[in-house]
């Protein structure tokens, strides 16, 4: 990535969403403000209060910025275009400009002109090759290039070759960060599905990378099958549960958790890394567990053992959280819950706490928390977590239904003294 290319990475992540001013809120910017903003974009020092004022400008700005598209500097071109596509969006005033900017010799400006024709509505044929282009450049114009191919529709059919290339290509060196594949992937996925393509398509190729020598191929292989709700790979990332290098097992469990009760089927190979020697991988195990909701039902007695014997809290609570998730169906856990509170209670900072809403989702049955759950909302540290339990366990009203309804009546728990607890207006 060239200097240019770092520094509109670095304008693209602090410059929100533009929003039109209100009428009559500041003077219409002169094209001498927008040039003079324009030039303070290229120093590190004044980039950002300059992407404040673009911000504040909004589209009011861009009849100043198409003149832009033509200055002799490649960067302030390029700005041009990037800001024009951004505070422009769906409205394009100047398609005309925008497409001169096609013939542009800087690549970076042909790109961001195309992104801005494609959202604006356009689907001529020459703006795919430039949105192709872009699908090799830094995370964020690969997202918004998929985005812009994905609005062209049908008419960017001859675009999906390079979009399952995306999908499938896990050979940079290094990897991606998995926050970049969060951004580019799923924006490629739902770009293939508009066009009409099947993003699976690169599940085959995925699914032997998991296989490969090298670890961070592997992981981010691991990653992307995730994101793509892959079924099909489901048997092929069960089987690297078994895997001596913990990091992969931890990619693994965390991509499971992903799928949701559609990766039930692994629960078998999941429930012994309850007891996996590293705590990290033994928290992904409880999350991916946790997943799966009621369908989890046979974790119980080792998610109860979690909670009993494990030493580490963060691991006490993801197990915790695990049983919240399966339910009613963890009724077992009960008095196993209430002991961890019972144990924990002075040695909290802060609630709720993962064993007082694992109750409430428990429900009714666990009606034998109640005095403790009581006697900690007595104790005025963590009443509110505790008195939005006990007060579900005592209803037959699910605690979600519980705090949405305190929610939209403007109803807000407070600790009893007798008890349960009870609703105050505020």
């Amino acid at each position: 990535m060239g200097h240019v290319d770092a520094f509109f990475l670095l304008l693209i992540l602090f410059l929100p969403e533009a929003e039109s001013p209100s009428p009559g809120s500041a003077a219409p910017p002169t094209a001498q403000h927008v040039s003079d903003l324009l030039s303070r974009l290229e120093s590190l020092k004044t980039n950002q209060k300059a992407v404040e004022e673009f911000s504040r400008l909004g589209p009011a700005a861009i009849p100043h910025l198409i003149p832009m598209l033509k200055d002799p500097s490649q960067p302030r071109r390029a700005n041009a275009a990037w800001l024009i596509f951004v505070l422009g969006r769906e409205n394009q005033p100047d398609r005309a400009a925008l497409e001169g900017a096609l013939k542009d010799p800087d690549q970076i400006v042909r790109t961001w002109a195309a992104i801005a024709l494609a959202w604006s509505g356009s689907r001529e044929p020459i703006l795919i090759p430039e949105l192709v282009q872009g699908l090799a450049e830094w995370p964020r114009l690969q997202t918004y290039s998929a985005k812009a191919l994905g609005a062209m529709k049908a008419d960017a059919r001859t675009a999906l070759p390079a979009l399952e290339r995306v999908l499938a290509d896990v050979s940079s060196t290094p990897p991606a960060p998995y926050a970049d594949q969060d951004l580019v992937i799923p924006a490629v996925i739902q770009a293939i599905q508009d066009i009409g393509g099947d993003p699976l398509a690169a599940t085959k190729t995925l699914r032997n990378v998991v296989t490969d020598a090298e670890p961070e191929r592997r992981m981010v292989a691991i990653h992307r099958l995730g994101l793509l709700r892959a079924r099909a790979a489901l048997p092929t990332l069960e089987a690297t549960l078994r895997e001596v290098n913990p990091r992969i097992r931890l990619s693994t469990l965390t991509t499971l958790a992903q799928f949701g009760p559609s990766a039930v089927g692994a629960l078998d190979s999941i429930v012994p890394l309850l007891r996996d020697s590293d705590m990290s991988v033994r928290i992904a195990a409880d999350h991916a567990v946790g997943a799966m909701g009621p369908a989890a039902k046979k974790a119980v007695p080792e998610l109860i053992h979690a909670i009993s014997d494990e030493r580490e809290g963060e691991v006490q609570d993801a197990a915790a959280s695990a049983l919240a998730a399966i339910g009613p169906d963890a009724l077992e856990a009960t008095p196993h819950l209430v002991e961890l509170i019972r144990r924990d209670r002075d040695h909290w900072t802060a609630g709720p706490n993962a064993a007082v809403l694992a109750l409430s989702a428990i429900g009714r049955g666990a009606k034998t928390a109640i005095p403790e759950l009581s006697a900690l909302a007595r104790d005025g540290r963590h009443y509110g977590s505790a008195s939005y339990a006990a007060t579900a366990l005592a209803q037959p009203i699910p605690l979600r239904l519980s705090m949405r309804r305190s929610r939209l009546s403007g109803l807000v728990p407070v600790a009893s003294t007798n008890g349960p607890a009870i609703f105050v207006h505020r």
